[in-house]
């Protein structure tokens, strides 16, 4: 998953306020709330699992929510919008998104996909090194535990005063946060995005990352409400 790739800068300068003003009426309607209970006329959610993610992962999908990827290292679940006259599809200004073993990304104006050397890989060490990174406003990690896995979380967003960018962020303010040694999992964070990301260590060694994420920060607090139950559900095979 390059976050490049999936054109994530365009959807924040150009359509980012359209379609997360969809979704903010969506995540304000109640078709899921935080007690996991749906309206009758709501899609009904159902239990998902991975086919290529690894640990194999087993989560409820929301019926108004979608798995857009599973792959070895990244799992992603997508909230569903409906314009006018047409089908409901999934829209990547917010989400959650599963990574296996990612790192901290390296800090060079490219913005490579790849880790950034001398920063250990476990939960703690990569909390602590979002909460103290350049361009962000971060809280200060907190221990959670998540589909019986322990680890840290921290909520993270673009710092006001940070105007440095990508490469390919079209000259918006941009942090890049997370990389895998494989080249296969980049993570930017854009403009208004607010994130939630919990680290959660895996027996024998390894992380599973949840980020829930979203490129608009206005809707995130109906976001992290909207996920709630769909955190809550995720368990976890043993490797």
């Amino acid at each position: 998953m390059d976050r490049r790739t999936l054109g994530i800068a365009a959807v924040v300068l150009v359509v980012g306020g359209m379609v997360a003003g969809i979704l903010l009426a969506t995540l304000g309607s109640g078709a899921m709330n935080g007690s996991g209970s749906t309206p009758s006329s709501a899609p009904v959610a159902a239990r998902y699992t991975s086919a290529a993610f690894q640990p194999t992962t087993t989560v409820t999908v929301p019926g108004n929510w979608t798995v857009t990827m599973d792959q070895a290292d990244a799992l992603t679940i997508s909230p569903l919008v409906t314009d006018a006259g047409s089908s409901p599809v999934p829209t990547d200004v917010a989400g959650i998104y599963l990574f296996r073993d990612v790192a901290a990304a390296m800090q060079d104006p490219a913005c490579t996909t790849r880790p950034e050397a001398g920063v250990d890989s476990d939960a703690r060490s990569l909390a602590g090194w979002v909460a103290a990174r350049p361009g962000l406003t971060a809280t200060e990690p907190e221990p959670v535990t998540v589909g019986g896995l322990s680890g840290y979380e921290v909520e993270a967003s673009l710092a006001p005063s940070w105007t440095t960018s990508c490469p390919f962020a079209n000259g918006a303010p941009a942090v890049s946060l997370l990389a895998n040694e494989s080249g296969t999992i980049r993570w930017v964070v854009f403009g208004t995005e607010k994130l939630r990301l919990q680290f959660l260590d895996l027996p024998g060694g390894g992380t599973i990352t949840v980020n829930t994420s979203a490129t608009d920060g206005s809707i995130y607090p109906g976001l992290v409400n909207e996920v709630a139950p769909v955190i809550a559900s995720l368990s976890f095979a043993a490797p």
